[in-house]
């Protein structure tokens, strides 16, 4: 089963960065997945025997004043790159009293704040995890390990392995005291095997 994968991108409003998944020999589309517009691309439907290789075509489509979208990363195989170069409303992180500044790509907050994650898969059982944080100030970091109670997250990209195999996590940062800035996540889970076909 493939991962999925995500596209760090700025997305003026009005445009429009598409992406079509295609098979890796024939350059083929792969029906059900043309023209999508999310930055999460979920792979999982697709049937790796069928298409034991991948491409991806991304359309940069202006808006009306010709701006156009700007691609920052992709990434995939379980790593989840997000510089917040667009409102992380709209990737599925929730605010609390938190805010995003489009300016510096950056979130910030003060005591009574919060930014919490989407909830994060990739497909195939997980066993531990890796996180870098770009951020100022001390918030509290957590990670949710299967939607189960909040525990401390390590965000220095140590390796932490789980006592047994989950199928997600989320990761939330809460305000402590003192104001913060988050400018980037980099997190990688890791799968219970290597996939036999990554991306």
């Amino acid at each position: 089963r493939y991962p999925p994968v995500f596209l760090d991108a700025s997305i003026p409003l009005g445009a429009h960065l598409n992406w079509t998944i295609l098979d890796g020999l024939t350059g083929i589309a792969i029906p059900g997945y043309v023209e999508g517009n999310s930055q999460k691309i979920d792979l999982g439907g697709i049937d790796w025997k069928k298409h034991d290789s991948l491409k991806i075509r991304l359309d940069f489509v202006p808006n009306q004043d010709g701006d156009s979208p700007r691609l920052f990363e992709i990434s995939g195989g379980g790593r989840i790159y997000d510089g917040f170069h667009t409102d992380p409303f709209f990737t599925g992180w929730v605010s609390n009293n938190s805010t995003w500044t489009a300016t510096s790509n950056s979130i910030s907050g003060t005591d009574n704040s919060s930014f919490t994650s989407p909830v994060w898969n990739i497909g195939v059982p997980i066993v531990g995890y890796a996180v870098i944080a770009d951020i100022t100030g001390t918030p509290t970091e957590e990670i949710s390990i299967d939607g189960g109670p909040w525990q401390n997250l390590t965000t220095s990209g140590t390796t932490v392995e789980f006592d047994s195999l989950a199928s997600s996590v989320q990761i939330r940062f809460t305000g402590n005291n003192q104001s913060w800035t988050l400018s980037g996540v980099d997190a990688t889970l890791f799968p219970s095997s290597t996939p036999i076909h990554p991306l």
